[in-house]
């Protein structure tokens, strides 16, 4: 074999090892403890509400009329699930979406620019804390990404080829993801953006994709129709973090959480229940360390994509500010408060630029220190999501397991949690003994109702257990403990993530 020859196999092997490395150690981190924590609200939702049904009839009609999110997902849960309901099984198809992400953004970095980009990008992704949640829940926002991928790779190919082809499976795959998630119009946008601003100049190279666009948006009328008609509510969709009135904090904090995931740092919990100042003050030094790491190499990975390729440049910049600038501009306009969740298709070009920023420093002996930092605050960031208690899922699971064991027919159980009802219901399994949410429906609990209610409730029973969740939703100053507390005795109390479970004696 001839030198040149020799050096070339080496090259290409040295560019596929990190994406074969990526692989791995993304399946890995999306496999492990992919059971281990109890179901959580949404995920109940997913199986029980709108994925179930007897047909796929069923399902679309049943999404069609009362869910937030388009139907895609739920379609491939309804059938997914015939195969188990486990948790495990349930969150399996996020974290296959997630694996396949991986050497789709190696596909997508690739296009735009030269090794070793393609696969520092890869693994990015594969060790992202935030793409490594939602890999590990059972909704829609893995697979979200892998088709925002799917669209960003062949809207760069068709931009390039000019094939029809190419500008077909565009479509294709764009619409499959605005029918995961209505957000993916913020990708569409800035595509938009970028189409606009690379052909200023030759307007006629943008009419394919002004026809393309007007199909996809034709496609996804239906739901848009239905969604502004059906009078969705927005309760579920309220910030995690910093408050419930939109700020700018809400966006920096979209941007802290590509970088670190929700186990580092401020848990859900003080997030809700802590003011602002409040969390910062007590998260300050962790805070500080990943704004400064991840905000240079955020800084440095833009510059490099200018240097590298100013084409790069402006499609890694409009696909990051034009969804984060729009989905502001909507909180402002909605009083909704952004979460991050809903800007998953900014958090790919950040992580392509989080790539561009380790190339630059890998290539300064100077600078290998700041994403050495990185790999340390994302490392910490996931042991706190495998093994820290404190940035779990509510522990429904243990509580319930308790209730089903010691509960007796004449108990009664009060789940004072709307985020409860779906998880406790999954893993309830005594028929024999009743329960009821409260306060009902959605709201806080009324403390002049909540004498009478709980009379009603407690009528001939003789001992009441209180499943007592994260309750900022239902019941933050607690007054539902409380008026336990003040008239019956308290027989058993234990403490899981998340949940306070008690059993109150109601014999005077």
């Amino acid at each position: 074999m001839r030198k040149s020859e020799l050096h070339h196999c080496e090259s290409t092997n040295r560019r596929f090892g990190l994406l074969y490395v990526s692989v791995v150690v993304g399946a890995f981190l999306r496999v492990f403890h992919l059971g281990a924590q109890s179901i959580w609200g949404d995920e109940a939702l997913t199986l029980q509400r709108y994925a179930a049904g007897e047909s796929l009839a069923q399902v679309l009609s049943g999404v069609w009329h009362s869910a937030f999110h388009p139907p895609l997902y739920f379609v491939i849960v309804h059938y997914w699930c015939l195969l188990g309901k486990s948790e495990i099984m349930l969150r399996m198809p996020s974290a296959v979406f997630g694996i396949a992400a991986i050497p789709l953004i190696y596909l997508v970095a690739r296009r735009i620019f030269g090794p070793p980009v393609p696969g520092l990008s890869a693994l990015v992704l594969a060790l992202a804390p935030f793409h490594v949640w939602y890999s590990q829940e059972a909704r829609m926002y893995s697979l979200q990404v892998l088709l925002a991928l799917g669209s960003m790779l062949f809207f760069l190919r068709a931009w390039e080829s000019r094939r029809p082809m190419d500008f077909a499976l565009y479509g294709i795959l764009t619409v499959l993801a605005l029918y995961t998630h209505i957000a993916t119009l913020l990708l569409i946008a800035a595509q938009g953006v970028f189409v606009v601003g690379a052909a200023v100049r030759n307007w006629r190279r943008n009419l394919p994709w002004i026809g393309i666009v007007a199909v996809m948006l034709l496609a996804f009328t239906p739901w848009i129709v239905q969604f502004m008609g059906g009078r969705r509510s927005f309760t579920g969709i309220a910030s995690i973090g910093f408050g419930r009135e939109p700020s700018p904090l809400h966006l920096g904090y979209g941007l802290y959480t590509f970088s670190v995931g929700y186990s580092l740092g401020p848990s859900v919990s003080e997030l809700h229940f802590l003011s602002s100042g409040d969390v910062i003050r007590r998260n300050l030094a962790v805070i500080l360390a990943s704004v400064l790491v991840f905000g240079a190499l955020m800084i440095l990975g833009l510059r490099n994509a200018h240097r590298k390729n100013r084409m790069g440049f402006w499609l890694i910049l409009s696909h990051l500010c034009v969804p984060l600038g729009l989905a502001a501009a909507a909180s402002l306009v909605t009083r909704v408060p952004l979460n991050p969740r809903y800007l998953m298709v900014a958090a790919i070009p950040y992580w392509i630029a989080i790539a561009l920023g380790v190339d630059a420093c890998v290539r300064s002996r100077a600078l290998r220190v700041i994403p050495a930092a990185g790999v340390l605050l994302i490392a910490f960031s996931l042991y706190n999501h495998y093994f820290q208690p404190a940035y779990a899922k509510q522990d429904v699971r243990c509580a319930v397991a308790l209730v089903n064991d010691k509960a007796r027919p004449d108990d009664v159980v009060i789940i004072s949690s709307i985020e409860l009802g779906g998880p406790f219901t999954y893993y309830f399994k005594r028929q024999d003994v009743s329960y009821v949410g409260y306060p009902p429906g959605q709201g806080f609990v009324d403390p002049n109702a909540l004498p009478r209610d709980m009379e009603q409730i407690l009528h001939r029973k003789k001992r009441a257990w209180l499943i007592l969740g994260r309750t900022w939703s239902s019941d933050p100053p607690g007054l539902i403990p409380a008026y336990f507390r003040a008239r019956y005795e308290l027989v058993e109390q234990e403490h899981f993530p998340g949940v306070a479970l008690s059993c109150f004696s109601l014999l005077r």
